[in-house]
């Protein structure tokens, strides 16, 4: 197998308290992401400061391949996530896998995205390859800053009225991300935070509402009612 998928999974949460345990039916978020990764053709690797998702598994039927310990330093809220992914890395052995895919357990996605992000980056040989969505009602050419009287200022100055004049722009919407172990590794000791993403990157672009990205309650209730919908196939 060429590449592994690590599923970064904190305990703790600023916005929703242990969110990555959180349960949508029967599942926690954490296993509807291991299971994912599992029907996309992938036993992931759980990185994780939780006692709890150590050692035997904690649930029933896991398909993990391996479970790291992530040490606190690892476990910041400001912690980038290419220093979580790199420390996965070193404990499994960096010369084991071309790539490495993230997969969040915070996000629930559509069937086929992982496996469109890996494909992407083998077929192109760029250096990696993320998922995003166009942004629809909240472009940037609407968006607006204000100061303390009140008074508002076009955040980016531009002349368009009519929703169909605005050009097209995009958002990372954390569905699904792959990039070559080479690059991320070698990143380790780049100034640009956004470095071990490589200088080729790629995308693939989602439909808006083909993922949904769970940090607060409202996020979660949407979350729950996209799961039951592709559950019925509707």
């Amino acid at each position: 197998m060429d590449t592994v998928v690590i599923i970064p999974a904190r305990a703790g949460s600023k916005g929703l308290e242990n969110k990555n345990m959180m349960r949508i039916g029967p599942l926690t978020l954490i296993e509807i992401a291991v299971e994912y990764s599992v029907d996309e053709g992938h036993y992931p690797v759980l990185t994780t400061n939780a006692m709890e998702y150590l050692g035997p598994c904690p649930w029933d039927g896991c398909n993990t391949k391996e479970v790291i310990y992530r040490p606190e330093c690892f476990c910041q809220d400001d912690t980038p996530i290419d220093m979580v992914l790199r420390h996965a890395i070193s404990m499994l052995k960096p010369d084991s896998y071309e790539y490495v895919a993230l997969l969040y357990p915070n996000v629930v996605r559509k069937p086929g995205i992982l496996k469109k992000c890996i494909d992407k980056i083998k077929e192109t040989g760029c250096d990696s390859v993320q998922t995003l969505t166009e942004v629809s009602e909240q472009h940037p050419f609407f968006m607006h800053t204000k100061n303390k009287d009140d008074q508002i200022h076009k955040l980016i100055y531009n002349q368009v009225y009519r929703r169909q004049e605005l050009p097209k722009y995009y958002y990372v919407d954390g569905a699904a991300a792959v990039v070559k172990t080479e690059v991320l590794m070698d990143a380790n000791t780049s100034d640009d935070p956004h470095a071990f993403w490589g200088t080729d990157r790629r995308c693939v672009v989602q439909q808006p509402g083909d993922s949904v990205n769970i940090d607060t309650q409202h996020d979660f209730d949407m979350a729950v009612d996209y799961m039951a919908r592709l559950t019925s196939g509707k």
